[in-house]
């Protein structure tokens, strides 16, 4: 499966490996057949198991998917095609998304937006002929939290020629995008060995079959927050007809100091009317001086760690 548009989940041109066996009744004569069976899904977040219903008139399928263990639903949006092809037979969308789903674990949106939507391709047997032209490997990237301001080491993404005929790939393309709040460049390329040096970051390139190439990513985070942005490839190609491939990428600011306890509890000692004056912990994560307020005072003072009391 191969959201293109995501849907509410935010699945952006994803691929989802799945297997599954379909059976199709027998042909008394009628215009079409029915087809029945079940598919499990790998790291698919919205489904893990569904069943199968349908019909196949000619090579024109129509596929119903449901799920099980409490999953929402499931239709199908565009009639998918069987068709020979020189890696084998295919159930694969041509003329638009394939399917529509909403799950408990993918809820669509309060406009009705489904929870997800994407391009489909089943291949019959175990040929390569749904097995899509390029690899984008790790599938996420999630920096640790990081200090606002400073930048991370790189975390590199390998984007690889898996053509299936073996070809040279010509014409691909990277497109980088940010995607915080207020369109603040949280996250920046810093290497590219896929383009031609000094190439701007979009221009045209090719794959020789197996070849590879690395995008190399910093975080530095402008707010104190989670953030995300996606790197995407545009192929030539694809079984399914969704020619771009992303890789989601996120990460989490954190301030420049950040107080060790959620709050502070003062407990009146027995028999008295004072309390006891709590120690309130800091951490320092920047060499910039921790400014004080009046009436505090600093019983120590480390580069890493400060402790006031509470006068």
């Amino acid at each position: 499966m191969d959201p293109v548009s995501g849907g509410a989940a935010g699945l952006n041109n994803q691929d989802f490996p799945l297997t599954g066996v379909f059976t199709q009744a027998q042909n008394t004569g009628a215009d079409n057949a029915t087809i029945t069976g079940t598919l499990g899904f790998s790291n698919y977040p919205c489904l893990a198991t569904a069943s199968v219903k349908g019909q196949i008139s000619g090579n024109t399928v129509v596929l119903q998917l449901n799920g099980t263990d409490g999953e929402i639903g499931g239709s199908d949006t565009n009639i998918v095609t069987f068709d020979s092809t020189p890696n084998g037979y295919v159930l694969h969308s041509l003329n638009g998304t394939a399917y529509a789903l909403t799950t408990n674990a993918c809820l669509g949106d309060n406009t009705g937006t489904p929870g997800d939507i994407g391009y489909i391709c089943l291949v019959l047997g175990n040929t390569g002929a749904c097995q899509q032209p390029v690899t984008l490997t790790p599938a996420s990237v999630t920096f640790p939290p990081q200090i606002v301001g400073s930048a991370s080491a790189e975390q590199k993404i390998t984007l690889k020629n898996n053509d299936p005929a073996g070809i040279m790939l010509t014409g691909l393309t990277l497109a980088f995008a940010n995607n915080p709040p207020g369109g603040l460049a949280n996250f920046a390329v810093t290497t590219d060995t896929c383009d031609i040096p000094g190439n701007p970051l979009e221009s045209a390139f090719s794959l020789l079959p197996g070849e590879f190439c690395t995008i190399a990513v910093t975080f530095t985070p402008q707010e104190a927050s989670r953030v995300s942005a996606a790197l995407t490839v545009n192929s030539p190609a694809s079984p399914d007809n969704n020619t771009a491939y992303a890789v989601p990428i996120t990460g989490t600011g954190v301030s420049a100091s950040a107080a060790l306890v959620p709050g502070i509890d003062f407990v009146a000692q027995a028999g008295s009317k004072e309390s006891f004056l709590p120690m309130l912990s800091f951490t320092k994560h920047s060499w910039h001086a921790v400014p004080t307020l009046p009436g505090s005072s600093y019983r120590t003072f480390r580069d890493e760690e400060r402790h006031a009391q509470i006068d």
